[in-house]
């Protein structure tokens, strides 16, 4: 017996958990001279990652029996932000009643009263959240955490079971900015805001190739690669204005001689390609056997929380706009122009996402010909547009690939060669481009071939993503008096879309002298969700803007907008081909997809 084994894998974990605030709290800020007071947190986590292996096994002799095994795996996982309270194993059920105690001579978490009773919201089997009702708790409305100032081991008690934890238990996803129990005499504008722009882009890929020559007691090739790539984003992106005591509106005040600001702003993107490659050869003049399985899978989930509020108190603008904005959109990267040269208009781009049929009945008229030779026409146009500003596409006009999402309003356009996706949305009259909320890849080939006296192909092949975006974005103003020399605007705008594209190619032959078997099996998925957890548990986004037992009083408009615009792209592709031959009489071969 020769044989020979080859493995490699490569792993990576990358982690940002944090907490940015800037706060004025129990204070008294007053400028002159048409200065501002900016309140702001900003947050930019990038995290880029590659991981890949490749792996080579060969076996070969002219005695005997020849094997070689060989297994790639890459997988990487990044997270950046984190929710609740992590406890092992904790046995606890959405809905369940604790009572939350402090350490001794610590103060309580930041969003908890010591002695309170606070309601479950049970995310894994060693994660939960807190929630202030019942109600809260099924539609899974939390409390914000933030636990950077504790000290000790803190508790939560459900009859006679208790939960210790410290700070280091405490998710930390926390974007705030905020202005608390004080009162601010601006010139100027008062602006409080929150921008968190993260990004996560990954790219995994695992090889692995094994071959054998038959000797005399013949050959034998296995190949197996697997790769895993899985992201999350969790943050809490908060702005507001607010007075603790609600009882008492006038307590506290704030005056701008502008205009007043309130608003948290989330552009957050995952980029995602997973790749394993499996390939397998046999050859001689006995009998050989191959078997290949390719697997890759890419999982990504987006969870942020926006919300922007003016609470219990007094505003006042003398010349300018109130405004209260929670706004979480995709990443704006330019916009396309719709005069001058390569300009092109929302007729171009409906046109060039579709294609006419041709018309039988018209006589030397080619009407798919003429349409696809106009619809290359305006990607190229577009295309040029990219280029103009920095973004370089692939030469061929077959590699780019425009898709209507919703006629009039979005279009998608997929960069075959490096399977990049872009969005353009038509926004205020203005064609913006931008990246998808997650832009998901996982692609999977498996090949094997087996020849000798008789050949005996395997081969397998399974490519999945699983995409989840359950962000929301609230602005609101409740127990609070505005007066404003202009307009007040109170917007909350949630637009997550999700790109996904899953392909596998699977072949096996089998060809021997006398006889060749082969069997290939592939399969795809792609499962996206929008509204829904992890474990496909329904909750809706939440998007609203209200006024809520408050006073407001506008020389000029009124504007109270919640808008929403979801949208789901997926390409799946599976391609299975088991080939069998052999001089004798025997072949038998079977491909599944």
């Amino acid at each position: 017996l020769t044989g020979a084994f080859a493995g490699a894998g490569t792993g990576t974990r990358n982690t940002i958990h944090e907490v940015v605030t800037a706060t004025i709290e129990d204070s008294m800020v007053t400028t002159t001279v048409n200065g501002d007071v900016a309140v702001t947190a900003n947050d930019t986590a990038e995290i880029w990652a590659w991981s890949g292996s490749i792996s080579l096994a060969g076996a070969f002799g002219s005695q005997g029996q020849n094997a070689a095994v060989s297994i790639g795996a890459s997988v990487a996982r990044n997270e950046i932000g984190q929710f609740g309270i992590t406890s092992d194993d904790h046995e606890l059920s959405t809905g369940d009643a604790v009572v939350y105690t402090a350490a001794a001579g610590s103060p309580s978490v930041d969003g908890l009263t010591s002695g309170t009773t606070y309601r479950v919201i049970a995310v894994d089997e060693d994660r939960i959240e807190l929630a202030a009702t019942e109600d809260d708790a099924t539609q899974r409305r939390p409390i914000t955490l933030d636990a950077t100032r504790i000290t000790g081991k803190h508790e939560l008690t459900k009859g006679s079971k208790r939960i210790k934890f410290g700070g280091a238990d405490v998710g930390r996803g926390l974007l705030r900015a905020a202005v608390v129990d004080s009162t601010v005499n601006a010139a100027g504008d008062v602006r409080v805001t929150t921008d968190f722009a993260a990004d996560i882009s990954v790219f995994t890929l695992a090889g692995s190739a094994s071959a054998a020559s038959n000797g005399t007691g013949g050959g034998l090739a296995a190949s197996g690669a697997g790769a895993d790539a899985e992201n999350t984003i969790r943050m809490a992106v908060e702005s507001y204005v607010e007075d603790t005591n609600t009882a008492d509106q006038s307590a506290y005040s704030i005056t701008a001689g502008g205009a007043l600001f309130v608003s948290a702003n989330d552009s957050t993107i995952i980029n995602s390609a997973a790749r394993g490659i499996a390939l397998a050869f046999t050859g001689g003049s006995n009998t050989g056997v191959t078997l290949t399985v390719g697997v890759s899978l890419s999982r990504n989930i987006v969870e942020n929380r926006l919300d922007a509020s003016i609470r219990g108190v007094t505003a006042t603008t003398t010349t300018g706009d109130v405004e209260v904005v929670a706004e979480s959109v995709a990443k704006k990267l330019f916009e396309l122009s719709t005069i001058g040269t390569n300009s092109v208009s929302v007729a171009d781009l409906d046109n060039a996402a579709t294609t006419d049929s041709d018309d039988p009945l018209t006589i030397g008229v080619d009407e798919k010909a003429d349409d696809e030779t106009a619809n290359a026409a305006i990607v190229q146009k577009v295309k040029a547009q990219f280029e103009a500003k920095g973004h370089d596409l692939p030469e061929a006009a077959d590699d780019l690939v425009l898709s209507r999402l919703a006629e009039g309003q979005a279009w998608s356009l997929l960069d075959k060669d490096s399977s990049r996706t872009w969005v353009i949305f038509l926004k205020d009259g203005k064609l913006e481009v931008s990246r998808a909320t997650i832009d998901s890849l996982a692609a999977a080939a498996s090949a094997t071939f087996a020849g000798g006296e008789k050949g005996i192909a395997l081969s397998g092949g399974g490519a999945g993503s699983r995409n989840v975006v359950m962000s929301r974005a609230r602005a609101y103003v409740t127990e609070s008096i505005l007066v404003s020399a202009r307009d007040v605007v109170i917007r909350g705008v949630e637009s997550s879309n999700i790109t996904a594209s899953v392909l596998t190619i699977s072949i096996a032959i089998g060809a021997g002298s006398t006889s060749g078997v082969s069997a290939s099996v592939g399969a795809s998925i792609a499962r996206n969700f929008i509204g829904y957890t992890e474990d496909e548990v329904r909750v809706p986004s939440a998007i609203h803007a209200s006024s809520l037992n408050s006073d407001i009083k506008a020389t000029g408009n009124l504007s109270l907008t919640a808008s929403s615009l979801h949208i789901i792209d997926s390409h799946v592709f599976t391609g299975s081909a088991a080939v069998a031959g052999g001089l004798g009489d025997d072949g038998f071969s079977v491909a599944l997809s």
